[in-house]
């Protein structure tokens, strides 16, 4: 298979025209989501019966250290996976670290343009809808931490700064 020609032309089928080689056998499609600019990349990722299978995939979540987030992050993905339709989490692992990617695979000979498509928007879907339940998850935190110390920002908030008037004086 003449993947890059193969790629570029199901992608022009599918109605997207932009198209980034990222080497001779991998290629990236720019999608911009409310959640930003969110990168779906294909590449050849093997074989079966005789057919090419490609891999559509996101960039992925770097694991956290701390072994309670990382279960709660990868207790959340087997979930999802157990919920979406089309494409799944998977852990990659790369130089000297886990990613937690969404990814989704077909079989190039047999697929189609609008196959081709459900493959690349079930990884923006899920990238996207991943990327807001951590932004929300992060603001919750953010919140509940504002709301421990507020005594502490008050105080701080009230007293002037070295050099400053306090309230209801003048220089």
């Amino acid at each position: 298979m003449d993947f890059i020609p193969f790629i570029k032309e199901v992608s022009t089928k599918a109605g997207w025209e932009a198209i980034f080689e990222v080497s001779e056998t991998m290629v990236r499609l720019p999608f911009e989501d409310d959640a930003g600019e969110i990168n779906v990349f294909i590449r050849p990722c093997g074989e079966f019966d005789g057919q090419t299978v490609l891999e559509f995939s996101s960039v992925g979540f770097p694991l956290p250290e701390d072994n309670g987030l990382r279960l709660a992050l990868l207790e959340m993905a087997l979930e999802r996976n157990g919920q979406i339709m089309q494409g799944y989490w998977a852990i990659e692992e790369g130089n000297n670290e886990k990613k937690l990617t969404v990814m989704a695979t077909q079989i190039a000979e047999t697929m189609d343009p609008p196959e081709f498509k459900t493959s690349v928007l079930a990884v923006v879907r899920e990238f996207s809808r991943m990327i807001k339940t951590l932004k929300d998850a992060m603001d919750e935190t953010d919140g509940d931490a504002a709301e421990g110390e507020p005594a502490e920002a008050e105080a701080a908030e009230s007293e002037p700064a070295e050099g400053e008037p306090a309230e209801g004086e003048t220089n």
